[in-house]
């Protein structure tokens, strides 16, 4: 099976592939496990007893979505196909998928927020700028929240209503937004979102005035689910180069995320409610998925 496993655009094409790989014999017995992405396989690797659990990358959590349901209509795989989406902002808008029994979200935005715990960010503080910066991933969350809220209110009230949203492909917090000390305004966040190419000429785009009110009516502290994990991780190295540049420097999106990988352990998860969700699913058909 390719690595990109949603390369057909035939949802039951997929789907055959899919059954087909279920009956080779090698697979005998196993489960599917769909996540997002490659970086979803390595994250999640070591938390499942891969002699049971086949993990492979969706690439995109709309499809999955759409996949999940066809699934779920498919007597024959339904129960041998699992799926783990990153929760978005589904955790703030209460969004579920009922259609979807087989699918689990995380507990935060993504998988990289999720294992953003506090020892994480000791590691990564100890590890980068050799002192100890507890409040260093919050700092940050709360520094790009503006962006964070310009990608809700184009989830809520330009997708949501079925209009083509915006386009954030390749913007990158650390280059195109953050200055790695200073808070990102709204005004900034809008603007250069808004004169991207792909988006100067939509209609859709908030006034600066629109994008306050939706902040004030959309307020959290929950920066773990509002943020998305690729974006904070990006404003962390922005940030520990800010802070010690000589040292930091050798250290960029790569080595951070190994970081983060490395310091989640299998007794984190165990208090995730995806965890739960999955363990719930597994002890109902009497399988062990862990991988401890």
């Amino acid at each position: 099976m390719p690595d990109t496993i949603l390369a057909s655009s035939d949802i039951e094409t997929f789907v055959t592939e899919l059954e087909m790989n279920l009956k080779s014999p090698v697979n005998n017995g196993r489960i599917i496990l769909l996540v997002e992405g490659n970086d979803d396989v390595k994250a999640y690797n070591k938390l499942f007893n891969l002699n049971i659990i086949d993990l492979q990358p969706a690439n995109s959590c709309h499809r999955m979505t759409d996949v999940m349901t066809f699934i779920s209509r498919h007597q024959q795989i339904r129960n041998s196909i699992i799926a783990i989406k990153d929760a978005d902002f589904d955790n703030l808008t209460s969004k579920s998928y009922p259609d979807c029994p087989n699918m689990f979200l995380t507990d935060t935005h993504d998988i990289e927020t999720m294992m953003m715990t506090v020892q994480c960010c000791r590691n990564i503080s100890a590890e980068t700028i050799s002192r100890d910066e507890p409040d260093l991933i919050t700092d940050v969350a709360s520094s790009i929240e503006s962006f964070s809220y310009l990608k809700y209110y184009n989830t809520v009230k330009i997708v949501g209503k079925g209009l083509p949203g915006l386009r954030f492909k390749g913007i990158k917090i650390g280059e195109n937004l953050y200055n790695g000390k200073d808070k990102l305004s709204i005004k900034d966040a809008r603007d250069v979102i808004g004169n991207c190419p792909d988006n100067c000429t939509k209609k859709v785009m908030p006034t600066e005035e629109e994008l306050k009110q939706f902040i004030a009516t959309h307020s959290t502290s929950d920066y773990m689910n509002l943020t998305n994990g690729h974006d904070l991780v990006d404003g962390i190295v922005k940030r520990i180069h800010t802070l010690d540049h000589s040292k930091s420097k050798k250290y960029g999106k790569t080595q951070i995320e190994q970081i983060i990988r490395t310091s989640y352990t299998f007794n984190d998860f165990k208090k995730t409610r995806l965890y739960s969700d999955i363990d719930s699913w597994a002890q109902s058909r009497k399988i062990n998925p862990w991988a401890t």
